[in-house]
């Protein structure tokens, strides 16, 4: 599975990218607008990468076909999950991680993250990948294959920082998703931020404000 993405550069020369996952229906060109409300400081040299899922039938959806990293059967995170999807989505995230560092980006200085679908894919792939990345941010998703998490963590996992933050007023994913994704984490030994907000299935400019901190702390 190969896919196409949406690069920025702000600056000549960066030393750190973040790459973000859209979520169900959406794509790359459509993250782009959240940057300035990141806040990021202007003497980080950031580079951004935003990967477009590829186009698939949806079950939840009728059938209709839409960009989607994975199949979506069921709004709960253990009825009939897409495996097989899920970790195709994330192969398909570690070809752009991969480019990255050949590249000569550092693996310490790559943060990857995502919204919703976005971010269920980004949170498996750093604790399945054997890369020591810069970290992990899941917005409104969550651990979806959590079973034996304890044996198929890669160890070296165990020292990416993670944010997860979920909207109290969620109707699509509940936020009791993030809550037990949270507490699997912990229990795992991650280090995770973890944050609640007044808002539904979205992104707020609060949020962003913190995510934007959260990623300064990692890359100062």
């Amino acid at each position: 599975m190969s896919g196409s993405c949406v690069e920025m550069s702000p600056v000549k020369n960066p030393n750190a990218c973040i790459i973000w996952l859209h979520g169900l229906g959406g794509n790359g060109q459509q993250v782009a607008p959240v940057i300035p409300l990141l806040n990021l400081p202007k003497e980080l040299k950031i580079k951004f990468v935003f990967p477009n899922a590829p186009t698939r039938r949806v079950t939840l959806n009728g059938g209709i076909e839409m960009t989607a990293w994975f199949d979506v059967r069921f709004l709960n995170r253990v009825n009939r999950p897409d495996l097989k999807g899920l970790k195709g989505a994330s192969e398909l995230l570690e070809t752009f991680i991969k480019a990255e560092i050949e590249k000569g980006m550092a693996p310490e200085r790559i943060i990857i993250g995502g919204f919703s679908q976005g971010g269920t894919v980004a949170l498996y792939n750093a604790i399945h990948s054997k890369l020591e990345l810069g970290g992990v941010a899941c917005l409104s998703g969550y651990l979806l294959d959590h079973d034996s998490l304890s044996e198929r963590a890669q160890a070296n996992s165990l020292g990416i920082p993670v944010f997860l933050a979920h909207g109290d007023k969620d109707k699509l994913v509940d936020k009791s998703y993030s809550d037990h994704s949270n507490t699997i984490l912990k229990e795992l030994g991650y280090k995770v931020t973890y944050n609640n907000y007044d808002l539904g299935h979205s992104v707020s400019q609060e949020e962003a404000g913190d995510l934007g901190a959260w990623i300064a702390g990692i890359l100062k």
